[in-house]
């Protein structure tokens, strides 16, 4: 049963507490409106809203350290915009991070900018929530889940931001002229017409760390996350996978000036159709943009892994493989990759298509001897690297030749359901340790066990899984076992 929020005096129901009040609001009572609560509220209040749905477009009121809370969480507490405009609207310098909205359903809002939430000139924190289903009409701002505008700096952490729509920018999250910290978010199947369907960044500087972006989609440019018009966005630790752009930039899409800071992510099974294929599926650089790029894996885009015009990334420690082309370059610019693995790419690990010179020494190119014809172009590639970069934060780098640990081997490599850990023990060692780390370098999972004696050959089984048993998304992994105080890695790919 639904309730629609009355303009009705309501009965104050508190509890005091260290001078502040808690506002119980449920659809049972009296007090079965969150605004007339918010509105009541004074500086420290809490609104504790019980479950139900909610039909309301909430103005917050100018007042600091309001926490608007539900008693169950977002599955039980919906606040429903009725598709009658902006769910839940919050203006003005005294709202500060004191405030915090947590534990909601946030949907159906309807306008043409900031449909779930619009966030201005203020620094809320916005936790725990499923912001859904809301949608931008027209050919405004944008931000079908949330539109961060005018110097906002909010922090939104932990929601989950899905199958929003915008009719311009922005279907996810959409940054104008704010830095909002975005982390540990889902991030997925939400949809823009123009650009930037998960995260779009507009001369702003967010930072952006540890989210799951995937499944979103745009019928322009930029699937997962975009950055135009000078903005300068932190962009670490996240999955950008298996999201859509029909022109260009399927993962990621950088353009106008825009020079982001990007690290430690992993960029995987992003699509891209137009462009005849030449379009950046996981990363299009364009516009004299020239992002940081380090310790990112781009593996498996369709079609081209990363391509670069007109401007001058940088590219250090990161993995480029399994992609129809590794990079696609048209000119115009000085982009330079170094200490990166460039190998198993459907054709070319570069292919230059300008007349300018590409930068590509100190690479790994898949064979001891260089590229192998795995150029083509004008592409600086002497000297390389005779070995794989293990460059991954968190895993021990190189292999070292250990009198311990013999003939470590991953078979089948790659695979998409099982695969084996084959390796023997040469001396005895008090304990030994196999784990296995993401591209990020984050462990995943590990085996443990005690060595009774030696020689010993061993091998155990991995079905992709996590310690949790929750089955991981494809990638590059690395396998790393540890026997008293010497180590070795190898690396797997997962095809799921």
């Amino acid at each position: 049963m639904t309730y629609k929020c009355r303009a009705i005096l309501p009965l104050v129901m508190s509890i005091c507490i260290a001078r502040a009040t808690v506002w119980y609001v449920h659809p049972d009572s009296t007090m079965n409106c969150i605004q007339d609560c918010l509105d009541s509220c004074s500086t420290g209040d809490t609104v504790l809203v019980g479950p139900g749905i909610y039909n309301e477009n909430i103005v917050w009121p100018e007042t600091q350290g309001i926490d608007l809370k539900s008693e169950y969480g977002p599955d039980s507490t919906i606040i429903h915009g009725y598709s009658n405009g902006r769910v839940i609207e919050m203006e003005g310098a005294s709202i500060d991070t004191t405030t915090v909205i947590e534990g909601f359903t946030i949907r159906r809002g309807l306008a043409g900018a900031g449909a779930g939430m619009f966030i201005c000139s203020c620094s809320p924190i916005i936790r725990n929530n499923v912001i859904t289903d809301n949608d931008c009409y027209g050919f405004s701002t944008g931000g079908g889940g949330i539109l961060c505008y005018s110097y906002a700096m909010p922090i939104i952490e932990n929601n989950t931001i899905s199958y929003n729509t915008s009719a311009n920018d922005g279907g996810g999250i959409y940054c104008y002229s704010s830095s909002p910290t975005i982390t540990g978010n889902t991030i997925e199947g939400n949809v823009a017409d123009t650009m930037g369907a998960g995260i779009y960044c507009y001369q702003s500087s967010p930072y952006i760390t540890n989210n799951t972006i995937c499944y979103d989609s745009a019928r322009g440019w930029g699937g997962g996350v975009t950055a135009i018009n000078g903005s300068h966005p932190v962009i670490t630790h996240n999955t950008i996978s298996q999201n859509y752009a029909y022109n260009s930039g399927g993962g990621i899409y950088c353009y106008l000036n825009a020079s982001p800071i990007i690290t430690c992510n992993t960029v995987n099974e992003n699509t891209c159709i137009n462009n005849f294929g030449y379009n950046g599926a996981g990363m299009r650089i364009s516009g004299n943009s020239n992002p940081t790029v380090k310790f990112c894996v781009f593996n498996l885009n369709y079609t081209t892994g990363i391509t670069i015009y007109n401007s001058s990334p940088t590219f250090d420690s990161c993995s480029i493989a399994f992609n129809t082309h590794g990079i696609y370059y048209e000119g115009g610019g000085t982009p330079n990759v170094t200490m990166s693995n460039i190998c198993s790419n459907g054709q070319y690990g570069i292919y230059n298509a300008s007349n300018d010179t590409f930068a590509a020494e100190y690479n790994w190119w898949g064979d001891p001897s260089g590229p192998q014809g795995g150029v083509f172009g004008l592409v600086d590639y002497d000297p390389w690297l005779t070995d794989s970069v293990y460059w991954q934060i968190g895993i021990t780098e190189g292999k070292i030749t250990s009198p311990v640990i013999r003939n470590l081997h991953v078979a089948p490599n790659p695979f998409s359901k099982l695969t084996t850990v084959s390796f023997s023990i040469g001396q005895s060692a008090k304990s030994m340790v196999i784990q296995i780390y993401d591209a990020t370098g984050r462990l995943v999972r590990d085996f443990s066990y005690a060595i009774p004696h030696a020689p010993c050959p061993m091998q155990i089984s991995w079905e992709g899984d996590d310690n949790a048993g929750r089955k991981l998304p494809s990638g590059v992994y690395f396998v790393t076992l540890r026997a008293g105080e010497y180590s070795e890695t190898k690396k797997v790919l997962l095809v799921r």
